[in-house]
């Protein structure tokens, strides 16, 4: 029975409003680990720890942390980022232009506009979770796990079509100069030479990147300037665009006329596509100098707005639309085609190697960048632990290339190689990350608000991004409704996948519910093997079942508790239960000083733990106290102390710099 004891004001005092109520409650706990089978209710036994870190390694593990690191700086990462942005000029301009005719350079404006407020959301994302894993970190730190694995499938798609798109168009490019060159052939070969050079663990160079980016600039400056030239001299080109009938569109599987809306409609749907890219910085935010990712977004948005808008332009100044040699018929190879005809041979050709080295360093981007997230969707569980094992060779993780390279050569081949299609798949995608990362910044508003961050996205910028992507969204499924069916049929693939493995305990207790039915019960087993419902009995058909479940569970998770706050630490509980895959959440509480107030709060902690242990027979619950200062080497000293990665452990919001940094390492936000 419990005693309830209010704690009473002392006499002669007029009780404090301000100060909290304590109630003392004294519960007799029983333990019972009679309530089910093993798999499902774990052996009760919830235990204390009172930890004192070694100061020496505490201080070792400082210096490691806080020694220099060779981080990126503003134009390094710049060109890393825009390779991939700058990259989408080659093949964006035909697009668009056989959508909006000479409407085209608006809709790239329009897009440049989305662009300028989508720099605010992802700025105030970033600085508040300065993590590698663009919006899956997000979601991540916001919403629930399953939400989170959703952004997983779509950066995965997104690296998908990056790396189709980019071969295809590297070939088309290539295949300029060499007609006879077959697309799909080709296209596969630098798929695969790519995945090989990946394996062999040729990764991307900073360095590289940079005078990769700048030969891209001044092959983009140089074909400006030639084009502008000829379009002053050559100024009836230009007025016999103007005067050219829009194209006509289809619109949901009907031809209609064009007309200045529907240019408008769908030319900003597919100029969507020449800005494919623009996430890349969030995806190696780690690897920056502090400050720089704004830089980087300002830069992009910046490269991305000029020479869009520009190159649409003088493709209009430059080629007839509809002629034998013009713009439409030479749709995947606008640039290159504005080289020859405006600068001659020499121009066409230096082009064609311009785009062959951007669109192929594109292709390593995606390897590289695919295998980072698998690499970190593994760690969290979210993607099979196989793909994570590496080659006595080069150490390198080759199954994550070899998969790859064989999901988006099937896509080259199931589309024959079809830009307009692949560019459609490409723009769901990206549009479908961009529609994520914005849902994400209003979700941090709205629950994560006193995170600290350098940057606060407007209210009316996040609105309207995610409005004027979702219209994007919508003028692709209204022009292209066939592309949705591939694209969702690999994202079908894909998720399949990933919720398998979310949901892979579920499914599992399915296939022992399945074996009970349908073998009935054996009368020769023991029965303490027969606890709990028919079908869900531990039976010797499903020993291998009911042991892979408790392999999966055993792994431990972390939830760091400043105060002893049953509501914080039962959201904690709740959070662990309906998103991770586990039976084993430790509590730890950080202390500077025996005081005797530390020493009551260690005290009412471990007494709500054992409550909570009891409350909850699914999942086992310690408590352990460590004296220390709570920062990032203290995190680190615990997952080496602990063998628990700093991804499964978790944290309440932050509310300041101190706990901002530890949450920085990787400590997961789960609870406001």
């Amino acid at each position: 029975m419990a005693e309830y004891t209010a704690m009473m004001s002392p006499s002669g005092c007029a009780p404090d409003a301000a100060a909290p109520r304590k109630r003392y409650l004294n519960i007799a706990i029983s333990n019972d680990n009679e309530q089910g089978p093993s798999f499902l209710y774990p052996a009760k036994d919830c235990g204390y720890e009172n930890v004192r870190a070694a100061s020496e390694e505490i201080d070792a593990i400082r210096v490691t942390l806080n020694r220099p690191k060779k981080l990126l700086g503003e134009w390094r990462s710049t060109a890393i980022s825009g390779n991939d942005l700058l990259g989408s000029c080659l093949y964006s301009a035909g697009l668009v232009a056989a959508s909006a005719g000479y409407l085209a350079p608006i809709g790239f404006l329009l897009v440049s506009l989305v662009l300028y407020v989508f720099r605010f959301i992802y700025e105030e994302v970033v600085t508040a979770f300065p993590l590698n894993g663009g919006s899956y970190n997000c979601l991540l730190n916001t919403t629930s796990k399953r939400f989170a694995a959703i952004a997983a499938c779509m950066s995965i798609l997104s690296y998908l079509a990056t790396a189709v798109v980019s071969a295809t168009s590297a070939t088309f490019y290539f295949q300029s100069q060499f007609s006879e060159l077959p697309v799909l052939g080709t296209s596969i070969g630098i798929l695969g030479l790519f995945a090989i050079l990946n394996i062999i663990g040729i990764g991307e160079s900073a360095v590289v990147a940079l005078i990769i980016f700048s030969f891209h600039v001044l092959t983009l400056t140089m074909l400006v300037v030639v084009s502008a030239i000829y379009m002053f001299k050559h100024p009836d080109i230009i007025r016999d665009n103007f005067h050219t009938a829009l194209p006509n569109v289809d619109f949901a599987g009907n031809i209609i006329t064009g007309n200045i809306a529907t240019a408008l409609f769908f030319g900003f749907s597919s100029a969507m596509l020449g800005v494919t890219g623009f996430e890349t910085s969030s995806n190696f935010v780690e690897s920056q100098q502090p400050g720089v990712f704004r830089k980087t977004m300002r830069n992009m948005w910046a490269f991305a707005t000029v020479y869009n808008i520009l190159l649409s332009l003088l493709s209009l100044g430059v080629l007839p639309l509809n002629a034998p040699d013009g713009l439409l018929a030479n749709e995947s190879t606008v640039l290159a085609q504005m080289g020859y005809i405006a600068g001659g041979k020499w121009l066409q050709l230096w082009i064609a190697i311009d785009a062959l080295v951007v669109l192929a360093a594109g292709v390593l981007t995606s390897f590289v960048g695919i295998t980072g997230l698998i690499l970190r969707l593994s760690n969290d569980r979210v993607m099979p632990a196989f793909l994570t094992n590496q080659n006595a060779c080069r150490s390198t993780p080759h199954w994550i290339s070899i998969l790859f390279f064989i999901v988006s050569a099937s896509l080259i081949l199931v589309l024959d190689a079809n830009i307009k299609i692949l560019g459609g798949v490409f723009t769901f995608a990206f549009l479908s990350m961009m529609f994520l990362f914005g849902a994400g910044c209003i979700t941090l508003k709205l629950k994560r608000q006193d995170i600290p961050r350098d940057v606060q996205a407007p209210w009316w910028a996040c609105i309207l991004g995610v409005t004027m992507v979702g219209i994007g969204y919508f003028c692709q499924l209204l022009g292209n409704p066939q592309v949705l069916v591939y694209f969702f049929l690999y994202f079908i693939v894909i998720a399949t996948v990933v919720f398998g493995m979310v949901e892979r305990v579920a499914i599992l207790r399915v296939l022992i519910l399945v074996v009970n039915l349908v073998c009935g019960s054996d009368r020769r087993e023991p029965s303490s093997l027969s606890k709990g419902r028919y079908f869900e009995r531990e039976s010797n058909r499903v020993a291998k079942l009911t042991q892979a479940i408790k392999d999966i569970n055993e792994r431990p998770m972390i939830f760091f508790v400043k105060a002893p706050r049953l509501t914080t630490m039962n959201k904690a509980i709740m959070y662990v239960r309906a998103n991770e895959i586990t039976q084993h959440l430790r509590f730890v509480h950080m202390y500077a000083d025996e005081t005797d107030a530390n020493l009551a709060a260690i005290q009412e902690m471990r007494d709500m733990v054992t409550l909570f242990d009891s409350m909850y027979p699914k999942l086992q619950m310690d408590f352990i106290s460590i004296h220390g200062a709570f920062d990032p080497a203290m995190i680190e000293w615990i997952a080496r102390e602990y063998d628990i990665p700093t991804n499964t452990m978790f944290i309440k919001q932050p509310s300041n710099l101190a706990a901002h940094k530890v949450s920085s390492r990787g400590v997961r936000v789960i609870t406001g």
